[in-house]
């Protein structure tokens, strides 16, 4: 059995730091996916509602209307689709993060183009309405296209250089 060499395990920074992103995030998502879950099948179409009566908050303050406001009631085959696509989405960015940790390209190619597709939109919404969150998520997702794209361009031009070689 080969053992790996302290070299094998050692990852660039960058690397280190999108694996960390993407495992959060669909860690996050696939705890919204199974709360969302839970709430189809105990049939609560009101989570808000339901939340705020089960901490006891008076229904005529403020904190009610304003979170009752935030997210009106849904129905239950809208919380099946919302648990379903959180539930893919929370797959697709854990296998995005093994993915990167793994060096895998396939991966890397789909993230820079996934990422690269809402870089449009993040602009869209940061002249709507600009934000420290919606600024930083931005940047983030800048950095990480720029990084994996000059990681894929430097592959390659190794691999073809490489070939020339030969």
């Amino acid at each position: 059995m080969k053992q790996s060499a302290p070299q094998d395990l050692a990852r660039p920074l960058g690397v280190q730091l999108i694996t960390l992103q993407k495992g959060i995030w669909g860690s996050v998502l696939l705890i919204a996916a199974i709360v969302v879950g839970i709430l189809r099948w105990e049939h609560i179409a009101e989570p808000v509602q339901f939340i705020l009566e089960e901490l006891s908050i008076d229904p005529r303050s403020r904190l009610w209307s304003f979170l009752v406001g935030l997210l009106p009631s849904i129905d239950l085959q809208q919380l099946t689709r919302l648990s379903i696509f959180l539930f893919l989405y929370a797959i697709v960015s854990l296998v995005e993060s093994w993915g990167v940790w793994y060096r895998k390209l396939w991966v890397e190619i789909f993230l820079v183009l996934e990422t690269a597709a809402f870089l449009p939109l993040e602009i869209i919404e940061l002249t709507k309405k600009l934000s420290f969150l919606k600024l930083g998520l931005f940047v983030i997702n800048l950095l990480i296209v720029i990084y994996l794209a000059n990681e894929f361009w430097r592959k390659w031009q190794a691999e073809s250089t490489k070939n020339k070689s030969l």
